[in-house]
């Protein structure tokens, strides 16, 4: 009788094992099953909302960069891009140090304000500049004959005097995902953050950072917009004034920069004025490549039909 019991009470407890582990089984099924459904939905809800997005995106006129898709990022992204097109025709530091002078004007300068603020009559450079031309980063510019064309890391062309030791002319080419300058920012809103660039260096005297000038202009072989920049820098190694042409075209940033430390007290002197003279003549020279803007023009409609077909597919 008390092996029967004890036959009963094991076959007992198999049978409530086995029914422990079927119903754990069936729980962990329906978890699997629940935790599967979720996932889909998420997936769902995910793709519905991506799918608006693009279509917002779409309607708005394309597809972004998400890196850079405000315009405070834009402007932030040209200012770094200036420096880096400033370093890569930088010049060491030297010299004294010159009481603080600045004429902070923002507005635009017509040739015969400019010629009369520069000491009363225009400079003719046209013997002096010969014409410099690159055809695989499509564009030109005429610089000082006498000048040597150099190799530095970070620039594209960079040329400089060989009778004033640190004055440059650097020309740096780089691709963007936008199509107009204006896209990174008014004229004022980049000039704004390049001004507020230079004065936090650490050889940038406190408030030694003066915009003298700043215009937009368009070039006169293609038209193409360019913001055009000279500030004056007060440093802890001397005063130096800085050139910047800026444009873009085809998706690819174009930036002429030109510097040069001042040779008499508040870079007012003949030749400090003659100096900036030439380099206004030769940033205004630059411009893109005519005889391949048909090209150009053709891979500009083939990517707005690449993107109006990207649009087009995500809102299906």
């Amino acid at each position: 009788m008390r092996s029967s019991k004890t036959h009963d009470a094991m076959m007992s407890a198999a049978f409530v094992a086995v029914a422990s582990r079927k119903q754990r089984r069936s729980a962990e099924a329906a978890a699997a099953r629940k935790k599967k459904s979720d996932g889909k939905r998420s997936a769902t809800n995910f793709s519905a909302r991506a799918k608006s997005g693009r279509k917002a995106s779409c309607s708005a006129g394309g597809i972004e960069d998400g890196a850079r898709d405000a315009g405070t990022s834009r402007r932030e992204h040209l200012a770094r891009m200036l420096f880096v097109s400033a370093s890569a025709s930088s010049m060491p530091a030297f010299g004294k140090r010159f009481e603080a002078f600045a004429d902070a004007s923002s507005s635009s300068f017509s040739e015969e304000e400019e010629v009369k603020r520069d000491g009363g009559k225009a400079d003719d450079f046209s013997s002096e500049l010969t014409e410099y031309e690159d055809a695989s980063n499509n564009f030109h510019l005429s610089y000082p004959k006498r000048w040597s064309l150099e190799k530095k890391a970070g620039a594209t062309a960079l040329f400089k005097n060989p009778d004033v030791k640190y004055a440059s002319i650097g020309v740096t080419v780089t691709p963007v995902r936008i199509d107009s300058l204006k896209e990174f920012g008014s004229l004022e809103d980049i000039g704004q953050k390049l001004v507020q660039a230079e004065s936090q260096k650490q050889t940038t005297v406190p408030g030694g950072t003066f915009m003298e000038r700043q215009s937009e202009r368009e070039s006169v072989d293609t038209k193409t917009t360019f913001y055009e920049y000279e500030y004056r820098l007060i440093t802890t190694h001397g005063n130096k004034r800085v050139y910047n042409y800026v444009g873009v075209r085809d998706r690819t940033l174009f930036i002429v920069n030109a510097q040069a430390y001042e040779i008499e007290d508040g870079g007012e002197g003949e030749a400090d004025l003659r100096t900036r003279a030439l380099y206004r003549e030769v940033g205004r020279s630059f411009d893109v490549l005519k005889k391949k803007e048909r090209e150009r023009e053709r891979e500009r409609e083939r990517e707005r039909e690449r993107e109006n077909n990207a649009c087009a597919k995500s809102i299906i």
